[in-house]
């Protein structure tokens, strides 16, 4: 069965993303503004920020990927199971 195989590996690969968008939201927004002079630190704070708040957005859609992905590998793996139940004489299937 190569169908769950791809998607539970698939939903793995977008959980991976969702971890490494969340540690750089998390740099880019406690990234120092001590470098910049007076004129810029409220633009660079402010920039720092709308982007950790983008890539934030970015981590919550890669894990919303991944759980629509383990979703389907529960309908398909469900459909499968109930598909094979129906092929088995009464006395032999399994019953939930």
């Amino acid at each position: 069965m190569e169908v769950p195989l791809t998607l539970g590996d698939t939903a793995r690969l977008w959980d991976e993303q969702n971890i490494d968008l969340t540690s750089a939201a998390s740099q880019v927004g406690d990234a120092s503004t001590a470098g910049f002079s007076d004129a810029v630190t409220g633009s660079a704070s402010t920039f720092a920020s709308t982007w950790r708040g983008l890539i934030d957005d970015l981590a919550g859609a890669a894990e919303r990927q991944a759980d629509s992905l383990r979703g389907a590998l529960a309908d398909y793996m469900g459909v499968d199971l109930s598909v094979e139940q129906s092929f088995l004489p009464p006395e032999l299937q399994e019953y939930r």
